[in-house]
């Protein structure tokens, strides 16, 4: 059938009307054509700047074919879900007082995310204390290798070998203690031993010692602090300690009593070890020797009994960063 064609009476614009002219197609000599009010196809409703469907909750669908793509130059989507979509070329901004709520799914990110998300987060004493706060989980705990200051709180776990401290940073003390009497001979005695396990490849070691002892006019010792790294220390082991003594052509004192009576009394050493070459987990062992400047001098001991009852030694060592 040949087609029919509707022409202007004249000029080149067309228009189409219904009988009270309440809906009207224009067609313009331009190649445009307008409708008004509205246009409703199927239940498509095109009015003004609004596309809605007249369908009672009804979907509209713009599929394009193929590899082809819907393309939107400005959206402003105000509800609904956003499904599979990859945005590659732009940043995302989250409004101000606003949330980007991930809670029931999964945020992932790079490693290079995750750190500068951790260095430009500030985590108070409670956010990592169990039971208040966020408890981090244990292979998050066990991944953290660097600690700012940490200001307050409580920390209950165990400091890695490669922690770092600022000098003179006391690791720890150990104190030890022991009741008992000992006499003297010519020899280096080693009279009281304690060891220390190191949390620290570069830190040196506080030596303190005190005792009682007891010595006749006329009498001396020597007394000397040294080390080792197995349990059995001896004078020919590391010299730590050796302040004050001397030797008059015999053996060695530290102390001497020529004030014409027996002398009873008290002796502190404070010494230090300055350590090179162990490693976090070594033992050491130190060890006060003592030696009679006489061997006649029988009756010196150290520690003294007084009244029946055993004298003491105390001993504490100190880790500190060097």
């Amino acid at each position: 059938m040949a087609d029919r064609i509707v022409k202007p009476d004249s000029g080149n614009d067309l228009v189409l009307q219904n009988d009270d002219g309440s809906a009207k197609v224009f067609v313009y000599e331009a190649g445009t054509v307008a409708i008004t009010p509205q246009v409703q196809i199927d239940n498509i409703k095109i009015d003004g700047n609004s596309i809605t469907s007249e369908d009672s909750n009804g979907h509209v669908n713009i599929t394009p074919n193929g590899t082809g793509d819907v393309v939107i130059s400005k959206v402003d989507i105000n509800s609904g879900t956003i499904d599979g979509a990859t945005i590659a070329t732009s940043d995302v901004t989250v409004g101000s007082g606003k949330t980007l709520d991930v809670n029931a799914g999964t945020l992932t990110t790079s490693t290079a995310q995750k750190q500068a998300i951790v260095d430009g987060a500030t985590i108070e004493a409670q956010d990592l204390a169990s039971g208040s706060g966020t408890t981090l989980p244990n292979n998050v705990q066990d991944a953290i290798t660097r600690l700012g200051t940490v200001t307050s709180g409580t920390f209950n776990s165990t400091i890695g070998s490669s922690a770092s401290f600022p000098a003179g940073t006391v690791l720890q003390v150990q104190h030890f203690q022991s009741q008992e009497t000992n006499g003297l001979d010519a020899s280096w005695n080693n009279l009281f031993q304690n060891a220390i396990t190191l949390k620290s490849a570069s830190s040196d070691i506080i030596v303190l010692v005190n005792g009682n002892y007891q010595l006749p006019n006329g009498q001396g010792f020597g007394m000397r602090i040294y080390r080792d790294n197995s349990a059995t220390v001896t004078d020919s082991d590391t010299l730590v300690w050796d302040l004050n003594n001397t030797n008059t052509g015999g053996q060695n004192y530290t102390i001497y009593s020529n004030n014409g009576s027996q002398r009873n009394d008290m002796f502190t050493i404070n010494g230090k070890d300055t350590l090179s070459g162990f490693s976090a987990g070594d033992t050491l062992y130190y060890a006060l020797l003592c030696q009679i400047y006489d061997n006649s001098g029988s009756a010196v001991q150290i520690p003294t009994n007084g009244a029946g009852t055993d004298g003491g030694f105390t001993m504490l060592l100190m880790e500190v960063q060097k």
